[in-house]
């Protein structure tokens, strides 16, 4: 505590008031009473610093006033850029002002926390000079706080995105922190981060002061608790007031009503910290003129029982609980897509900026184990475009930017048939930059700006579509842009974007890396960091796509940090399982696991099938990694077990569990085919056993990767790994027969198509099928080898005598055996009937009778 003068100024305290939304709600210092009894030691037991924020709550300049009279302390509250030359007035919608061909403003607390150094683009209206924005020294006042309290600081945060309070349903949406909360997350774990230390709890204040953001609010309190945020519920003691003051409070405009609000929210701040109800002496009467000293009395009691309700619960989530509030658990315009092939398929429906970024995903595919197919662009000025996906192979992505004026119509709704062309539709919004864009700085400004800015266009341009179900998906390009250029140390003559509307090689493989992210469902397009220094363009390239895939991550999953898991394939095309019999640390494995980055405890991988479990010998099928091994990639080997028909697909999942929440309950999955099949005779030694424990690598692996078994983590029970296997490969043994799936089945246009059918017409051979009750899928020239002449790997089977084989449907003098065939008097007839299934109902005509010419005639 400091000691104050003997004296207390009149009235208001004293706040700079360059920083405010227009008029404040209090009057002037000649039009309040003197205050009769000054204190003479302050009591405020901490520093607030206040970030201004431009949503439809009450200003900072309306509570910090009010926490210096309570406190008795006129230095305890503070205000950012109150203090700074020509900065512009805050209000609803309207922030820090820039200029390029018209005014934009920031409009969210994430806006301001990037907004760049400098007076470049500074918006001003003659005579006044622009506005010079010290960003370094913003930063250091809200980490440092007030002089003279130490460390009990205090950062008080009104969560926002650009649109929480402003013109409710305009943009088809009134609240933004259920709709699109993954930029009101970003914007308070951008603040948390920067003052983030050792000061333990209520570091950062979370004001939640509408009802509506509840779900949002104690979402990231809980998701960011390691920041240890709390929050303030004022909304929650709004609730609980009588009935006149509760009723003017949430629906009126009035004096009276904003005084309710700011005597409830600082009431709030001070039981929150003194753990004790506030009670006027008198001091606050005076202050305000529409409140009575019953009235203040009311609201500090409410205030207090909000905070105390709060407090009774361990955790933010048994509060929310407590109360019914819906925590988020994704975001609204970016999403996890399900595009887990080897090769991506993907078109374009744009301008050179389309062309930059499709080339830059071509560009780093093969750092996540794919390749590329770019299948076309349509003209940038047709009215829709010309689809090179179809219904039946749609492509992946289709890439059109956001913007409120083309390439094509800005808000095209794709029609039902349309839809099933392609699986995301990927957007993001357009970068451009006149004056600045070298720095980017623009583009920074504008972010969260109406018609340009990012939020705009996650609200106004992609949820429309994703409620349409057109499966749009969003990467913000001034959110990703920002990020990067306050993180990443440019030298001198880098460049954000080569030209006033065309990015920089570095930042489009960064928004590359976000969107292949977002559309593979998390997977990794980062790769080796470069031992280069940071000067250089391959440490440029590596920084912008971690930084891509950082904030896709977050954007998509709300999580605080990205789990930097890396399963790649060994091919990016050949999906073939490896033969059968092959041993685990022979040649080139299936795949490899690692992590990009250091996790915060072990981790374990467990590597496994969901479907078809024993299609394929999976080894090792657990990996642990650690926080001092976790780089160097672990091989995994996907062996063909024989016991599937060749062919089949097999998902392989990777599925990790670990005590540190980013690495907990990722996925990722592969497809691999199986193989040859292994002789019918039994081999001179045996296939690969199963031993009860897992192991940790291949048993080939260097002396340096992790060879601890799996420690004790919150996860299923392992499955069972194969050891060791055969010393040497099975011994040469005759072919098995060939002999085609009577159970094989390919549907198209609801008609069914059987191994007969393929020996008709060999088209079908490409076709993929089902097998039996599981349901396996396989290409008809691996179930039906003879129909297809695919006898390469297995002996033609015999043909029987005329009169062994027997048709399933006998007609009596047409066809009756083998021998009928030849009395058939034209060849289409002998090809249906050579199509047939015997009584059997295993064997078809052209397996058993040479008439057909598909089997041995001996």
């Amino acid at each position: 505590c400091k000691v104050l003068p003997p004296v207390i100024p009149t009235g208001t305290p004293t706040l700079n008031p360059s920083i405010s939304h227009g008029p404040s709600i209090y009057p002037s210092i000649s039009d309040s009473p003197t205050i009769s009894t000054p204190p003479t030691k302050s009591q405020a037991p901490r520093g607030y610093v206040f970030v201004p924020h431009t949503n439809w709550a009450l200003p900072a300049s309306d509570i910090a006033p009010l926490l210096k009279i309570m406190y008795r302390d006129q230095d305890c509250a503070d205000i950012l850029l109150s203090n700074e030359p020509n900065i512009p007035n805050f209000y609803p919608g309207c922030g820090l002002k820039s200029d390029q061909s018209r005014p934009t403003c920031q409009r969210s607390n994430a806006g301001l926390f990037y907004w760049p150094s400098g007076e470049r683009n500074a918006y001003y209206d003659p005579p006044f000079p622009p506005y010079n924005h010290n960003r370094t020294k913003m930063i250091a006042h809200a980490r440092d706080g007030i002089n003279g309290y130490g460390e009990a600081q205090s950062l008080v945060l009104h969560p926002e995105s650009s649109y929480a309070f402003l013109n409710p349903g305009e943009y088809g949406s009134s609240n933004p922190g259920v709709d699109v909360p993954e930029y009101v997350y970003e914007g308070v774990r951008l603040w948390s981060e920067a003052v983030e230390g050792d000061v333990g709890s209520g570091r950062v204040l979370l004001i939640l002061s509408k009802i509506e953001d509840a779900g949002a609010v104690f979402g990231i309190a809980s998701t960011f608790r390691s920041m240890g945020l709390s929050i303030i519920p004022v909304a929650f003691a709004v609730d609980l007031l009588p009935e006149a003051l509760k009723v003017p409070a949430l629906y009126e405009t009035s004096t009276e009503a904003k005084e309710i609000l700011a005597a409830i929210e600082a009431g709030c701040l001070y039981s929150h910290e003194m753990d004790q109800q506030f009670v006027d002496e008198g001091f606050l009467h005076n202050y305000f003129t529409t409140l009575s000293q019953i009235d203040i009395s009311d609201i500090m009691a409410a205030a207090h029982q909000a905070v105390q309700d709060g407090k009774q619960f361990s955790d933010v989530l048994s509060w929310a609980s407590s109360v019914n509030i819906a925590i988020p658990q994704a975001g609204g315009a970016s999403w996890f897509g399900s595009v887990k092939t080897r090769n991506l398929r993907y078109e374009t429906w744009g301008t050179s900026t389309e062309r930059d970024v499709k080339n830059a995903y071509g560009q780093i595919l093969y750092l996540g184990g794919m390749s590329a197919s770019f299948l076309g662009n349509s003209n940038k000025g047709d009215s829709k475009p010309s689809w090179k996906g179809t219904i039946e192979i749609p492509s992946d992505i289709m890439l059109k930017r956001s913007m409120a004026s083309g390439p094509g119509p800005s808000d095209y709704f794709p029609d039902k048939e349309e839809v099933k062309r392609y699986r995301v539709w990927m957007k993001f919004d357009y970068q451009i930059d006149k004056k600045s864009a070298a720095y980017g700085d623009w583009n920074v400004q504008c972010l969260d700006a109406s018609y340009y800015g990012a939020t705009y266009n996650a609200v106004k341009k992609v949820l429309p579509m994703i409620r349409n179900g057109q499966k749009a998906n969003y990467f913000p390009t001034r959110w990703f842009m920002a990020q990067e250029v306050t993180e990443s140390p440019y030298p001198p003559g880098a460049k954000v974007m080569r030209d006033d509307s065309h990015m920089s090689g570095s930042y489009l493989k960064g928004m590359a890396s976000g969107m292949l992210t977002l559309a593979t469902g998390g997977r990794s397009f980062i790769g080796d960091k470069p031992n280069d220094n940071v000067g250089s363009s391959s440490w440029h390239d590596w920084h912008a796509r971690r930084t891509g895939y950082i904030l896709a991550w977050r954007l998509a999953t709300l999580r605080l940090r990205p789990p930097f898991l890396e399963v790649k394939p060994t091919s990016s095309k050949n999906s073939d399982a490896l033969p059968y019999g092959t041993e685990p640390g022979t040649g080139l494995g299936s795949a490899t696991v690692r992590l990009l980055e250091a996790p915060e405890s072990e981790v374990m991988i467990s590597i496994e099938v969901d479907d078809d479990a024993d299609g394929v010998v999976i080894m090792p099928n657990n990996i642990v990694l650690t926080p001092s091994d976790y780089i160097t990639p672990i091989s995994v080997y996907v062996v063909t077990s024989g016991k599937v028909v060749e062919g089949t697909e097999i998902n392989v999942f990777f599925r990790s569990s670990s005590n540190d929440e980013a690495v907990d309950g990722i996925e990722d999955m592969w497809m691999f085919k199986t193989g040859d099949q292994p002789p019918t005779s039994s081999p001179t030694t045996s296939s690969p056993t199963l031993s009860p424990s897992p192991t940790r690598t291949p048993t080939a692996s260097p002396t340096d990767s992790p060879t601890t078994s799996p420690t004790k983590l919150p996860t299923a029970s392992p499955t069972k790994s194969p050891t060791a296997s055969p010393t040497t490969s099975p011994t040469a043994s005759p072919l098995p027969t060939c002999n085609d799936h009577h159970n094989w089945k390919y549907t198209e246009n609801k008609k069914k198509f059987n191994c007969g059918a393929v020996y008709k017409d060999n088209d079908l051979c490409e076709k993929k099928g089902k097998i039996g009750k599981k349901k396996q899928k396989v290409k008809g020239k691996f179930a039906c080898r003879i129909a297809c002449g695919n006898g390469k790997k297995c002996a033609i089977p015999t043909c029987v005598g005329d009169s062994e084989w027997i048709p399933k449907k006998v007609k009596e003098g047409v066809f009756e055996n083998c021998a009928s065939i030849d009395a058939m008097n034209t060849n289409k007839k002998k090809k249906r009937a050579c199509a047939s299934i015997g009584s059997d109902k295993k064997t078809f005509a052209y397996e058993a009778c040479k008439q057909c010419q598909a089997c041995a005639d001996t």
